[in-house]
C-alpha cells in the first residue's frame, strides 16, 4: 500500500506542473492585496514570496509547507488531517524540503492558505521568505526557565491549535536584539518576575510551533507572580519543580532543559557515589528497607564526603554497606538521577576480599549477587547507559 502511494505521488507531483493553474498573484488578490505600494509590510513580504514562486514556476515545495503548518500552529498530525495526508508526508516535507506535493495536496495548501487568518499569513510571509523558516530573523524565540528554590515560573497560555497549554516565559527575538536580554525583558513584561540569566541551556526548532527558540536557566530576584498579558495568558503560577512533568510532559521539555531542573533539585545536597560489581556475571546489589521514590534495590552507594573523591567514596561505601573490600577501576560516568533527583557517579569496583552480606542494617535489610541478565525484575527501570554498556559487555565476554 506505501509503495503504491508512493508511486502515485511521484505521478502526480510531475503532472503539477501542467494541472496548477492558480496564479500565485491573483491568490494575492483574493485576500485584498492589490498593490505592494499601498499594501503592509506582511502583505509586501507575502506578495514578494509569492512574485517569487511565480517567477520559478513552481508550486507549493515542502520546505513552504512546512511554513505554512508552522504559521498556522498546527501539530504534524493536526495539518496531516486539515490536508487529508498522513502524518509521515508532513515529516517527510521539514526532511526534504525541495520536495513538490501531489497535486491534490497543492489544491490542500492552497485552500489552507486561504483559509488562514491574517496574522497566519503575515507567520507565514515572513517563514517562507528566500533566507528560509529558520533565518535568525525570522520567528526566533527566547524563553527564561525561572527557578526559586524548588519552584519553576510557569504561564498558561490561552487556547490555540498548537495543543500546548502550559509553558516557560517567552518573547519574539527581533532582529539585532540578543535572545538572553530578551528572555528577561519578556518575563517581566508576562509575569512581573525580575530575573538574571544564569546560562545558555541551548536552542533548537520547536517540534510543534516549527519557531526556533533559544532556552535559558534565569535565576529570580524580585517581583510577584502575576499575569499581565491576559491576551496571550490565562495564569502564571509557582510550579514545585520535581512536579513539572504534570504540567509540562517530559517528552515535550528540552533535554537540556530538563537536565538543569533535575540538577537545581540536587543543589545543596551531597553527590552520591555508587559502587558497580560485578563478579562471575553477577552484579551485587543492596535492597533499601524504604523505597526512596520508586527505587528499591540499588548498587552499594552513598554521600561523597568533603575532601573525599567518587572513587574513594565508591570504596568506602561499598565496604561499609556489603563488608566487601573493593578497589576502584574507574569512574563509568555522572548524571542527576531522574528519581531522586541527586547528582551520581558511578564507579566500576573489583572485588578485593570479603563475603557480602548487610553491613548497615538500618539502610538495608539484603544483600545480593543478581545475575546481570535477571536484572530487570529487580531494576524494572534499568541502569544509566555508561553502567548498561559495561554490565553488556561483562554478559558477551562470559
Amino acid at each position: 500500500m506505501a509503495d503504491a502511494e508512493a508511486v502515485l505521488e511521484r505521478a502526480e507531483a510531475a503532472e503539477n506542473v501542467r494541472e496548477r493553474l492558480v496564479d500565485p498573484l491573483n491568490l494575492l488578490g483574493a485576500h485584498g492585496v492589490q498593490s505592494t505600494s499601498r499594501a503592509p509590510a506582511g502583505a509586501m513580504r507575502l506578495h514578494c514570496n509569492f512574485r517569487r514562486l511565480a517567477m520559478t514556476g513552481r508550486a507549493w515545495t515542502g520546505r513552504d509547507a512546512t511554513a505554512l503548518r508552522a504559521a498556522l500552529r498546527l501539530t504534524t498530525e493536526s495539518f496531516a488531517r486539515r490536508l487529508a495526508v498522513a502524518p509521515r508526508t508532513v515529516a517527510g516535507w521539514a526532511e526534504k524540503p525541495g520536495a513538490v506535493p501531489r497535486a491534490a495536496v497543492q489544491r490542500a495548501l492552497d485552500d489552507a492558505y486561504a483559509a488562514a487568518p491574517a496574522q497566519a499569513r503575515a507567520r507565514f510571509a515572513e517563514l517562507a521568505s528566500p533566507e528560509g523558516p529558520t533565518a535568525p530573523q525570522f520567528f526566533r524565540v527566547a524563553m527564561a526557565v525561572v527557578t526559586r528554590g524548588p519552584d519553576v515560573l510557569l504561564v498558561r497560555r490561552r487556547a490555540d491549535n498548537s495543543g500546548i497549554v502550559y509553558g516557560w516565559p517567552a518573547g519574539t527575538v527581533k532582529p539585532g536584539e540578543e535572545p538572553a536580554a530578551v528572555a528577561v525583558r519578556e518575563t517581566l513584561a508576562e509575569t512581573g518576575v525580575s530575573c538574571a540569566v544564569r546560562a545558555h541551556l541551548g536552542g533548537r526548532v520547536h517540534p510543534v510551533t516549527g519557531v526556533h527558540c533559544d532556552y535559558f536557566a534565569c535565576s529570580y530576584e524580585a517581583g510577584e507572580a502575576l499575569n499581565r498579558d491576559e491576551a496571550e495568558n490565562e495564569g502564571v503560577l509557582w510550579a514545585p519543580v520535581r512536579e513539572v512533568t504534570d504540567w509540562i510532559p517530559r517528552g515535550a521539555i528540552f533535554p537540556p532543559v530538563m537536565a538543569a531542573l533535575e540538577a537545581s533539585m540536587s543543589e545543596g545536597k551531597p553527590a552520591i557515589a555508587s559502587a558497580v560489581v560485578v563478579r562471575d556475571g553477577r552484579l551485587l546489589l543492596a535492597r533499601r528497607r524504604e523505597r526512596e521514590g520508586s527505587v528499591l534495590w540499588v548498587l552499594p552507594g552513598g554521600a561523597i564526603e568533603a575532601g573525599e573523591t567518587a572513587e574513594g567514596a565508591a570504596v568506602r561505601e561499598a565496604l561499609e554497606e556489603t563488608c566487601l573490600t573493593v578497589a576502584a577501576r574507574e569512574v563509568l560516568g555522572s548524571r542527576v538521577h531522574p528519581a531522586t533527583h541527586r547528582e551520581m557517579h558511578y564507579v566500576a569496583c573489583d572485588v578485593i576480599a570479603g563475603d557480602a552480606r548487610v553491613g548497615d542494617p538500618e539502610e538495608h535489610d539484603a544483600v545480593e549477587w543478581v545475575p546481570i541478565a535477571d536484572l530487570p525484575q529487580f531494576v524494572p527501570l534499568g541502569f544509566f547507559p555508561a553502567v548498561q554498556e559495561r554490565l553488556d559487555a561483562e554478559l558477551a565476554a562470559r
